[in-house]
């Protein structure tokens, strides 16, 4: 999962720096823009939204403050960097400090930004997967499928990597399969491979044989490939996470 990340400050020395540093040095990470003041930042964001704003607070035209209370009530996670303890003080005189994940004083150390973009993907990869979960029932509730068995457990996660990572679909055995293993602690991704290929075949034996041709009208044995791309299809159709 890549973030996207939006740089708001009108220290050019800094942003270059700041900008190469998140290139060079932080994976999953992706700037998308960079702005000078408030304005420049609110047009870009009727364009793009970003996940994470690196924001000062001393800016022109519309500073830190203002636009911390334009986006009181976004879902944008804020890394705030300033050096005007004043202007830090407002943010919470202000009551506008609801979407600040983390506050640092200029001058401060980059390496630090690692470790806290790392926990922000982190936890946006666990809110996503539980927004997922119940999608992904609902889609298999066409199908007769045992819910209580381990192979439905391995489905699920195989259909959120999938999800996330629609190449995996290329080589199931080799991209999907071990990935799902490790995530489960299960030593041999064949497991995974030979439980999943079992539960649909299952499945298949016990749904009506409309709803499979409706959903695969070729054949009426999907392979555990076409299953998987299947449901990627319907989700990716029919939510909008």
């Amino acid at each position: 999962m890549v973030e996207k990340v939006l740089i708001i400050d009108d220290n050019a020395e800094f942003v270059v720096s700041l900008y190469k540093y998140i290139q060079t040095e932080i994976t999953d990470i992706e700037t998308i823009g960079i702005a000078s003041n408030g304005k420049e930042a609110l047009k870009y964001m009727e364009n793009i939204k970003p996940n994470i704003i690196i924001l000062d607070l001393q800016m022109p035209i519309l500073n830190g403050i203002e636009l911390l209370k334009k986006l009181k009530n976004k879902e944008i996670k804020i890394i705030l960097i300033s050096g005007e303890i004043d202007l830090m003080r407002e943010i919470f005189i202000q009551d506008v400090y609801t979407n600040i994940e983390k506050i640092y004083i200029k001058p401060f150390n980059f390496c630090n930004l690692k470790e806290d973009f790392h926990r922000l993907i982190q936890t946006d990869v666990v809110l996503n997967e539980k927004k997922l979960i119940p999608k992904i029932d609902r889609e298999l509730d066409k199908f007769n499928f045992n819910k209580a068995g381990i192979g439905y457990k391995y489905l699920i996660e195989c259909i959120i990597e999938v999800y996330k990572s629609p190449y995996k679909l290329n080589n199931i055995e080799k991209n999907l399969f071990p990935c799902v293993a490790e995530k489960l602690h299960v030593k041999n991704p064949q497991t995974i491979k030979w439980t999943l290929r079992k539960f649909i075949i299952s499945m298949i034996r016990y749904t009506d044989t409309k709803i499979i041709l409706k959903n695969f009208p070729h054949t009426k044995n999907p392979t555990t490939k076409m299953f998987l791309t299947r449901i990627n299809e319907c989700i990716h159709q029919n939510m909008n996470l």
